[in-house]
């Protein structure tokens, strides 16, 4: 299994690739390289939403950075007593090498040099739909350390895609991710991460 460390350095590649820098993610590990996508997250607003004291919802359409794409992906986080989800419908399918896939290790990270990351398993469900779900501590979970870069205005995250168990030269899939967050959204994220973070009843 390719460990943390690794896939971190495969990222760097990637990501590196992608903007414009390094010797890119084909050259350093012999991988075959389609378009690069990029997704805008939340351009019509985050929406939350309530259920009682232990369940929130927090949504945001995924649209892709170029006019005329097709109709509008829907990143969904949630928090219900204890259990977290993150789910991201992306507007088009995986690439063909990942489409047949149906789990993965995702490495998230800050755009920039030596930035925040977080490496974790995705399930992929009609090739376009990734999944995180969670159960351990809160303070320590994906899905709070999203909401929280979302917070602090990341403008940039990229998105790493390996294949369980494939060699990394047919199975890697790199993604940026460019939030859009108004003042007013800040609220909503206070109050999904109260609810992520406070211990079930």
């Amino acid at each position: 299994m390719t460990s943390w460390r690794t896939l971190a350095a495969c990222a760097s590649l990637a990501f590196a690739s992608v903007s414009g820098q390094g010797t890119g993610l084909a050259q350093g590990l012999g991988a075959e390289r389609s378009t690069d996508r990029t997704y805008v997250l939340g351009r019509a607003g985050w929406s939350l939403e309530r259920f009682g004291a232990d369940i929130a919802i927090l949504r945001a359409d995924v649209t892709p950075d170029r006019a005329g794409a097709g109709p509008p992906g829907l990143l969904v986080l949630s928090c219900d007593a204890g259990e977290r989800r993150w789910r991201l419908a992306l507007p088009e399918s995986l690439q063909a090498r990942q489409g047949h896939a149906t789990s993965a290790t995702m490495l998230l990270q800050v755009a920039k040099p030596a930035g925040a990351y977080r490496v974790t398993r995705i399930g992929i469900a009609g090739s376009r739909v990734l999944t995180v779900t969670e159960t351990g501590p809160p303070n320590d979970g994906f899905v709070p350390f999203f909401v929280r870069l979302l917070k602090a205005g990341t403008h940039r995250l990229d998105l790493l895609l390996k294949v369980q168990g494939a060699k990394p030269s047919t199975v890697l899939a790199a993604y940026i991710l460019s939030p859009i967050v108004q003042r007013t959204d800040l609220v909503a994220f206070d109050d999904f991460l109260a609810t992520c973070t406070a211990v079930p009843r």
